[in-house]
């Protein structure tokens, strides 16, 4: 079934509805009103190609093999291109360090340039100042005030 454009040109956005012709909306309305349309029979299914295609559920599947719609539907999933890109590779460079060891703090200083710091003296220094997101809950307005500020002069030390 084809759409039926009302109005003066063709162009016209007003469209009858394929279950009742007594039925006319906008034209980007129709889809949502096709699924909806109290007129619409049971047996009654819409063509996926062509939402305008009111086609019964017997004769859906021979409907979408033969659908005219589908031609334009195909070329836009299945484009076959010719075109061939040149695709050059990077060869990547090895290094020739294969001997290095992560765990050695002395190689990674020699690399860095940076004096390394023991594990232990950063556990320390984190356990001497901690950093609290957010106080516990349940605390008054006052006591909340008063643990904000201890955790100021804490971080300040």
């Amino acid at each position: 079934m084809e759409s039926i454009h009302l109005g003066r040109n063709a162009a016209s956005n007003v469209v009858h509805c394929p279950f009742n012709m007594a039925h006319t909306m906008p034209q980007k309305t129709l889809i949502l009103h096709l699924t909806k349309c109290p007129d619409r029979k049971p047996n009654q299914s819409i063509c996926p190609f062509n939402y305008l295609h009111v086609v019964e559920t017997l004769y859906l599947a021979v409907h979408e093999a033969q659908c005219p719609d589908r031609l334009d539907f195909d070329q836009m999933v299945y484009q076959a291109t010719e075109t061939k890109h040149d695709v050059t590779l990077k060869v990547p460079e090895l290094i020739d360090d294969l001997d290095e060891t992560w765990d050695d703090a002395s190689t990674y200083q020699q690399r860095s340039n940076k004096p390394t710091i023991p594990v232990q003296n950063v556990i320390k220094t984190i356990n001497q100042k901690p950093c609290f997101m957010k106080p516990p809950a349940g605390y008054t307005k006052s006591e909340r005030k008063n643990i904000a500020q201890m955790h100021k002069r804490h971080i300040k030390m």
